[in-house]
């Protein structure tokens, strides 16, 4: 609740007008689905269905965003890299002290600021980057609006590139697209048609690769930055479209080992989540369920003289 889910029932009782209905045995509602914030704009129906004896089924009806559709949150900073840093020694240098006549937000924002200033500022001397994700509390002030799309576009076709597993994450769906960029540009380069129509998808596609999402800063920059293992790879991405058919398979196959790379860490990272979450939950379900010990009778002791 404090990171702003809620519970299904509970919020489609304020939203649509739901009553709330016990789920298990008829008796209490040990039964629930829980909504993300970003889920709770979604929602738009609700039942519960009693096709068994014992517990009842709670069905919801979201809706799926197709095209244009948005959702508002309240991203939050990444976490600082603590354990890169020794901060034994280290104490914030704060030139922000709260007086009667400041304004409590904007002082607030200043203070965070000096604290994040005087970190970067620190781990700066001591070779360590903070990422900019890191940056920003107490900074914002309206939630952002944020687009909701569909996993994947269109299902792969035979021949193309596809996930190994549907249930990615955005980053992965990103570069996953970017991927089918660069592979559609393979094969547009190598079939080297003149037409001038086939010439502009080769252009357009080119500045969608160049302005892909999910790289920092840039695709363009990142590129330089990684390391290829593909033979004949560009160091730095080459601003016009590239002529050469060994150019576009470099670059497809280069960023293809990248993003395989990218996927497997991001299913690792999500396998060890999902397990320490199942875990957590069987232990809640369990302590939930135990029943109480009795209660013991207590017997008054008297202490006599002597």
């Amino acid at each position: 609740m404090r990171q702003g889910w809620r519970n299904a029932q509970h919020i489609a009782e304020q939203l649509l007008q739901h009553q709330i209905l016990p789920t298990c045995k008829g008796y209490n509602e040990r039964d629930q689905i829980w909504l993300s914030p970003e889920a709770i704009q979604l929602l738009r129906g609700i039942q519960v269905f009693d096709h068994f004896i014992d517990h009842s089924t709670i069905a919801l009806q979201l809706q799926v965003p197709r095209g244009d559709s948005y959702v508002y949150r309240w991203p939050r900073p990444a976490r600082i890299p603590w354990h890169d840093l020794d901060v034994e020694d280290w104490t914030p240098s704060q030139v922000h002290h709260w007086t009667q006549s400041q304004d409590p937000t904007e002082f607030l924002h200043q203070w965070a600021k000096g604290f994040e200033d005087s970190l970067t500022t620190y781990a700066a001397e001591a070779g360590i980057a903070i990422p900019p994700r890191c940056h920003g509390r107490a900074a914002r002030l309206k939630p952002t609006k944020q687009q909701q799309t569909t996993p994947i576009s269109r299902p792969s076709r035979e021949g193309e590139v596809c996930l190994k597993n549907s249930m990615a994450g955005t980053a992965t769906r990103m570069w996953f697209k970017q991927l089918r960029r660069l592979q559609s540009l393979k094969h547009a380069v190598s079939a080297n048609n003149q037409a001038p129509s086939a010439v502009a998808y080769r252009i357009e596609l080119w500045q969608s690769i160049h302005r892909a999402k999910g790289f920092y800063p840039n695709f363009a920059q990142w590129w330089s930055t990684v390391t290829h293992e593909i033979d004949g790879v560009p160091e730095q991405l080459p601003l016009a479209v590239p002529a050469e058919s060994a150019i576009a398979d470099s670059l497809f196959d280069s960023f293809h080992l990248h993003f395989r790379a990218f996927e497997q860490w991001h299913l690792k990272e999500r396998s060890t989540c999902l397990k320490l979450k199942y875990a957590g939950s069987l232990e809640a379900v369990f302590m939930d369920l135990r029943k109480d010990p009795k209660s013991l009778e207590r017997l008054p002791l008297q202490h006599t003289g002597g």
